[in-house]
């Protein structure tokens, strides 16, 4: 059988669109974490802010009165040690984008990442 019947011109232009496509969606996500400096996270106990946290700097953090930790890491957060039954939390895993929450309901401890600079274009709320 002949190779140029197996391979044609329109197959190789849909291989290139995709490559293209991933090499932009790289290239945004690399882009996206370098503006990470710009998104918090807004630790919550008690339905109180305790805490505003840099995403910027990858480490644990213990939860005061609780017996949970978070981890910061890549400019996302997630928890990743809790003594609740169910351990929906730490299933979540980690979370980077404004308006996106984590919570920890036995514990009655909550994250929200916010942005430090509103976007007037973002969502006022993200819905799953």
């Amino acid at each position: 059988m002949n190779t140029r019947s197996l391979i044609k011109r329109t197959d190789i232009l849909i291989i290139a669109a995709i490559l293209a496509v991933a090499a932009g969606l790289l290239i945004y996500r690399r882009v996206a974490a370098e503006r990470g400096g710009d998104i918090v996270c807004e630790l919550f106990v008690d339905n109180t802010l305790q805490s505003v946290i840099d995403l910027s700097k990858d480490g644990e953090i213990k939860v005061p009165g609780r017996n949970v930790i978070l981890t910061v890491r890549n400019h996302a957060i997630a928890f990743t040690q809790s003594d609740c039954p169910d351990k929906i939390c730490i299933k979540t895993g980690y979370i980077s984008q404004p308006g996106q929450t984590a919570v920890c309901l036995p514990n009655r401890v909550a994250i929200k990442i916010v942005s430090k600079k509103p976007d007037k274009d973002a969502p006022d709320m993200v819905a799953w």
